[in-house]
C-alpha cells in the first residue's frame, strides 16, 4: 500500500521493506489481456498447497502445518495474479523446499503448472529442466512487451514515493480504472520506440567492481545514483524513475539550493524530470531508434547523490541585544538588597553563583514571612488506615 519511498542508506526497516512489492505493481498486471506464459514471484502464492501433495511437503517442513491451515502460507496478492492471468507456468522460491502442483481454471480456462525448487545444496532438489515451445524462426533476443510498455505509460501518474498510503482507482472513481490499452495507444509507445521493441545491449558501469584487495573500495561512503539504462528506459517511454523522483524530493526538502546541472561532467547531479508531460517526450519520431546505440547511454551523466544533512536552522540573538546573554556572564545586581547580599555571601564563598527571577526594592528580609510547608494527602488512604484510629 505504501510508496517506493526506500532509499540509501537503508536502515533496519527500509532494507526489509525495499524488496516488498507493491499494490501498483500487482494492479498493473491485472490490465494484461494477453495470455502470461511464464510468471516469476519469490512468495508462493497463497493456497497453492491444497492443489498439490500436501502431506509430502508437511513430511519434509512440518512447521508449515500452522500456516497452511490458516492459509497464511504463502502472498495474497500472487494467489489474485495466479487466477486472474492464469498462466501456463508459475515459478517460485523463498520456502527452499520442492513442491509441484497443478492448479485448474475450470473447463475451458486451462491450468497453471506450479514449481518451486529448493536450496542449491548437495543432495538437495534445486534444479529441473522444462522445455517451452517457441517459435524456432524468431532469434532468441530479449525484447519489451509493447501492451506492458502502454500499460505502464498509461499509469505514471499512480506512482509515488512517499510512505504513506496510497490507492488505486476503482469503479466507483470518477477517472480512469481500466487501462487495457487500445490498438491507438500501443501504436504511440510503438512509434515511441521507433518501431524496435529490442532490449538495448547498453549496459554501463556505474560503480568500481567488488575487490578483496580493495579495502578503500570497501568501506565507501553510500551513495544514491541513477542508472543510465533505466533514465534511457524512462525517456523513452514517457514516464519518471521512481529513482530519480526521490532525489529530487530529497533535495526539496533538504537542501534545494545544492543541485546542478552539469551534463558535460561525469557524475553530476541533474534535476531533469522524466515525465510524460515533458515536451521533449511527446515529439517522438522514428529517429529514436538511433538512442539504442551506445554513444547514447555515454551523453547521459551518471548522477550521484550525496546523503548529507542539511545545516541547522539556528538564530543566535545579537551580542549588542538585551536578549544577549553569554554562559559565562553573572546575574546583574537589580537591587540594593541583591547587592548587600551578594557582598555577605561572596565573604564566605567567593565561587558560589547567585540566580535570582526578580527583586522587589521595596522587600526587607524581616518582611519576609517563611511559607509554611505543603502537605500531600495521599490517594485512597482511608484503605491504609487502621481499624484503631477510625
Amino acid at each position: 500500500m505504501r510508496g517506493h519511498y526506500e532509499r540509501v542508506p537503508y536502515t533496519e526497516d527500509t532494507k526489509r521493506s525495499v524488496y516488498h512489492i507493491r499494490n501498483l505493481e500487482v494492479f498493473r498486471l491485472k490490465q494484461l489481456s494477453q495470455k502470461v506464459d511464464v510468471m516469476l514471484s519469490h512468495d508462493w502464492p497463497t493456497g497453492i498447497t491444497s492443489h498439490g501433495d500436501v502431506g509430502q511437503l508437511l513430511r519434509y517442513k512440518p512447521f508449515f502445518k500452522k500456516d497452511i491451515e490458516e492459509n497464511a502460507l504463502g502472498s495474497r496478492p500472487a494467489e489474485e495474479l495466479l487466477h486472474h492471468m492464469k498462466p501456463a507456468y508459475w515459478f517460485s522460491a523463498h520456502l527452499h523446499c520442492k513442491f509441484a502442483a497443478i492448479v485448474s481454471h475450470g473447463p475451458r480456462k486451462g491450468f497453471t503448472k506450479f514449481l518451486a525448487l529448493d536450496k542449491c545444496l548437495p543432495k538437495r532438489k534445486f534444479l529441473q529442466i522444462l522445455d517451452i515451445e517457441h517459435d524456432k524462426n524468431k532469434p532468441l533476443t530479449l525484447s519489451y512487451d509493447l501492451e506492458w510498455l502502454t500499460i505502464v505509460h498509461l499509469t505514471n501518474h499512480l506512482l509515488s514515493v512517499k510512505r504513506g498510503l496510497t490507492y488505486m482507482p476503482g469503479p466507483s472513481e470518477n477517472e480512469r480504472w481500466i487501462f487495457t490499452p487500445s490498438e491507438k495507444e500501443k501504436a504511440h509507445i510503438l512509434k515511441r520506440f521507433g518501431g524496435d521493441l529490442t532490449v538495448p545491449l547498453n549496459f554501463t558501469r556505474t560503480v568500481e567492481p567488488y575487490s578483496p584487495d580493495n579495502l578503500a573500495s570497501q568501506y565507501a561512503p553510500v551513495s544514491l545514483q541513477l542508472n543510465p539504462q533505466t533514465m534511457l528506459f524512462c525517456e523513452l517511454l514517457g514516464v519518471d524513475d521512481p529513482l530519480d523522483l526521490l532525489l529530487q524530493s530529497t533535495s526539496q526538502d533538504s537542501t534545494p539550493n545544492s543541485w546542478a546541472h552539469t551534463p558535460d561532467t561525469p557524475g553530476s547531479l541533474s534535476r531533469t524530470s522524466l515525465s510524460a508531460d515533458d515536451s521533449s517526450f511527446l515529439d517522438t519520431s522514428l529517429e529514436d531508434s538511433s538512442r539504442y546505440t551506445g554513444s547514447s547511454t555515454r551523453s547521459l551523466p551518471i548522477k550521484r547523490f550525496s546523503m548529507s544533512l542539511p545545516l541547522p536552522k539556528l538564530s543566535l540573538p545579537d551580542e549588542n541585544s538585551e536578549d544577549f546573554l553569554p554562559l559565562t556572564q553573572e546575574p546583574q545586581e537589580s537591587s540594593q538588597e541583591f547587592k548587600s547580599l551578594h557582598e555577605s555571601e561572596d565573604s564566605t564563598n567567593t565561587n558560589s553563583t547567585y540566580l535570582t527571577a526578580s527583586t522587589n526594592t521595596s522587600q526587607t528580609e524581616e518582611s519576609e514571612p517563611s511559607q509554611p510547608r505543603k502537605k500531600f494527602k495521599r490517594r485512597n488512604q482511608e484503605f491504609y488506615t487502621s481499624e484503631e484510629t477510625t
